[in-house]
């Protein structure tokens, strides 16, 4: 007996979630309510779907986030329509920040029965606004191509949920008209074989602004990784290695700046400090001294030595004895102006 779709209005439902099946969904926390039965029952009938009940949607919607987070796949959460779907926005918005994979399903009228004053009906469509990274209005399951368009929408919504690098919550909103329990008959559309698949798209940067950002991290002589909240087991080793790489790629790179330009700055302030030291000593003192200044000092300390050394390189130029003569004569100077406030200095007597 072959039975089309519009003979068993339900077979799209229980394609769907036979799609949802086939993606890895492996639970789904279920609310109490008439309009959510079809998707419940079928559900339950489910052999490869776990099924948890909870009576507070709130509780449900937290219990099926803290699941798909261990998990790390994504988790159904059912409620009927009306409020019962509000009780889901904590929850959803917290696995939204979180980038929880989580799969909202909501119960809702018919069209017909929108925007009428109908019991327990409210407008539910995108109900969740800008915290869920997908949300669709389903058409009603009594077409016949709505099997496939079922699946298609599983198969999506599992995919956007938990791929792309950026998991997060997706919304489907399903109307339903009565009769709500499914029949018992075989589900033939159902039991079709699928001919759709989707391939996950994976998320990254350009080549051209990967390596504008590699540069501007390898010109970096200090740097600070900041990391907030993940359930990844692969993310602590990865941001261990690109610290450990970082760390090597910086202390490489102020070798390098140390011995261009830069080092020139040093090199004059080790003269200058030790000048009126012996040969050998004169550069241990002025090294010592630079490399104090330069961690006091921080990221001006290189630029500051550059312009230093740059002047100091002037003033050689105007004493062509060197810096070891300057320093002399400047400790001359002082020690005659010692002398002369002393009294030890007398004045020269003329002819």
């Amino acid at each position: 007996m072959t039975l089309s779709v519009d003979d068993d209005p339900h077979a799209c439902v229980r394609a769907f979630v036979d799609e949802l099946a086939r993606s890895g969904v492996t639970d789904a926390c279920v609310c109490p309510g008439s309009r959510s039965t079809p998707l419940a029952m079928t559900l339950r009938r489910q052999e490869r779907i776990r099924l948890w009940t909870h009576l507070d949607e709130r509780a449900a919607a937290f219990f099926a986030m803290g699941m798909a987070k261990a998990t790390r796949r994504p988790v159904a959460v059912l409620c009927t329509s009306g409020t019962a779907a509000v009780n889901f926005a904590p929850a959803v918005i917290e696995a939204w920040h979180a980038r929880v994979p989580l799969l909202v399903l909501t119960a809702d009228r018919p069209p017909e029965l929108r925007d009428i004053g109908a019991s327990q009906t409210i407008d539910q469509i995108r109900l969740y606004g800008s915290h869920v990274k997908w949300s669709v209005d389903l058409a009603l399951p009594d077409t016949e191509a709505g099997a496939r368009y079922a699946r298609t929408a599983a198969r999506r919504a599992v995919a956007i949920a938990g791929g792309d690098g950026v998991p997060g919550p997706v919304h489907l909103n399903f109307p339903f008209r009565e009769p709500l329990v499914p029949t018992a008959r075989p589900p033939a559309a159902a039991a079709a074989t699928p001919d759709l698949d989707t391939w996950p798209s994976l998320s990254g940067l350009p080549d051209a602004d990967l390596a504008r950002l590699a540069q501007v991290i390898r010109n970096a002589m200090r740097g600070l990784i900041v990391c907030g909240p993940q359930d990844d087991p692969s993310f602590a080793p990865a941001v261990a290695g690109l610290a450990g790489g970082l760390f090597a790629m910086a202390q490489g790179g102020a070798y390098v700046q140390v011995m261009s330009l830069q080092w020139s700055g040093a090199v004059v302030l080790m003269t200058l400090i030790g000048g009126g030291l012996v040969s050998f000593w004169g550069p241990v003192v002025g090294t010592i001294v630079y490399f104090l200044a330069r961690d006091l000092l921080g990221a001006y300390t290189e630029s500051w030595l550059l312009w230093f050394g740059l002047m100091f390189m002037l003033v050689v130029m105007f004493k062509p004895e060197g810096v070891a003569g300057l320093w002399h004569d400047l400790a001359a100077r002082r020690a005659a102006r010692r002398r002369a406030r002393a009294g030890t200095l007398q004045p020269a007597t003329g002819d």
